[in-house]
């Protein structure tokens, strides 16, 4: 490749994310960085923020290079005048924001919790979730300029299944998990979508937190990897890809959703998270739909299957003729569904065929027994 055509790839790659403006945090290196080449090469303009400013300024030259649209900004996540400057600039060289990805993060050393000097549980805390916290106050105002946009938080496999020695840092990822949810339903009416995406370990940087400084060796490696069924470490990558199918259009019908890291997918129902009345039976076959799907997915890994599944809440088809006799659903039923729903309308059978889709593509190569709920955000509602 010559050094025109290195200038230019970016520019004539991918256009899913083209006129749209991405800010983000925590992208000089490891997961952010992926995620700011992501959507520079499918088109946006990237806004990168971290405190690091010498890796992030080359992180942002090497994309500047390639004919991406971008920017750095030096920004310590836990200071609102820093968020604040952030947004202003991104706005100012590129006219907007639509997309906020909130994954600047850090991890004390491992420790047992009551070990933990205070210094550093509030190091944790602050960067973690405050650093959230802040990126809506000075992001959403940007987003509504825009008429919506989208928000993806990176939380953590930790907050579901906790590991001993980081329980601060655990603590902090669930509360962004928490925070994702709620943010969702409050956002939903102003056109914004908030979903989150739980990462396991990767070999980055970031490990060097636990470890006092020191790069995951073999034996740390072998140890992560036999916890998880695919049986290897997070990619970069894998998050990046997760994060911008979130932030697409091809979620569109998806928030609240905190995802989780030969194909198969089956259909479950968001009826086994949140069942309603007279279709209990129905609600139960789900259910176990759910627990085959997660149980398949650990027998499976080992010969290189994944298996997920989707959560679709209602949709006006044929299938709703059978809880009502065989009536289609009319127009107060559809009101009285939707009532129930934050996005404000059902599921759409595009929604479903999305989420399918990714589910059974590459860019899911490091899910499994992922359950995605398609609700518009029903499960949290």
């Amino acid at each position: 490749m010559n050094d025109s055509d290195s200038k230019n790839d970016i520019a004539r790659g991918g256009t899913r994310f083209a006129g749209k403006v991405a800010v983000v945090t925590g992208a000089a290196g490891g997961f952010g960085r992926a995620v700011a080449r992501r959507f520079a090469e499918e088109g946006a303009a990237v806004a990168l923020a971290d405190i690091d400013s010498r890796k992030g300024k080359r992180t942002t030259a090497q994309l500047a290079g390639r004919g991406a649209q971008v920017l750095f900004e030096t920004v310590d996540v836990s200071q609102g005048d820093d968020l604040r400057r952030l947004m202003e600039r991104a706005c100012g060289a590129f006219g907007g924001i639509d997309i906020l990805v909130n994954n600047a993060g850090y991890c004390h050393r491992a420790k047992p919790l009551w070990k933990l000097a205070e210094i550093d549980y509030d190091r944790v805390f602050a960067v973690n979730t405050k650093s959230v916290y802040l990126g809506v106050v000075h992001g959403v105002p940007r987003l509504l300029e825009r008429g919506g946009g989208v928000i993806v938080n990176t939380a953590s496999i930790g907050a579901l299944r906790p590991r001993p020695l980081i329980t601060a840092y655990n603590a902090t990822k669930g509360a962004v998990i928490t925070l994702t949810r709620g943010l969702a339903t409050e956002l939903a009416p102003h056109g914004i979508r908030v979903n989150a995406v739980n990462p396991v370990a990767a070999d980055t940087d970031f490990m060097k937190g636990p470890s006092g400084g020191r790069k995951l060796d073999d034996a740390g490696r072998e140890v992560l990897q036999k916890t998880i069924p695919l049986g290897r470490l997070a990619e970069p990558a894998d998050v990046a890809s997760a994060v911008a199918y979130l932030a697409s259009d091809d979620a569109a019908f998806l928030t609240g959703v905190c995802l989780d890291g030969g194909v198969i997918v089956n259909t479950a129902s968001i009826g086994a998270l949140r069942p309603r009345p007279l279709i209990t039976a129905y609600n139960a076959t789900k259910g176990a739909v759910i627990t085959l799907t997660r149980g398949l997915a650990t027998e499976l890994a080992p010969h290189g299957i994944r298996v997920n599944a989707v959560n679709p809440v209602a949709a006006d088809t044929d299938f709703m003729k059978g809880p009502s006799g065989g009536r289609k659903l009319d127009d107060a039923g559809r009101e009285v569904l939707q009532k129930t729903i934050p996005l404000g309308r059902l599921a759409e059978p595009a929604d479903v065929a999305s989420a399918v889709a990714y589910l059974a593509s590459d860019d899911a190569a490091f899910l499994t027994g992922v359950c995605l709920d398609v609700d518009g955000g029903r499960s949290i509602g």
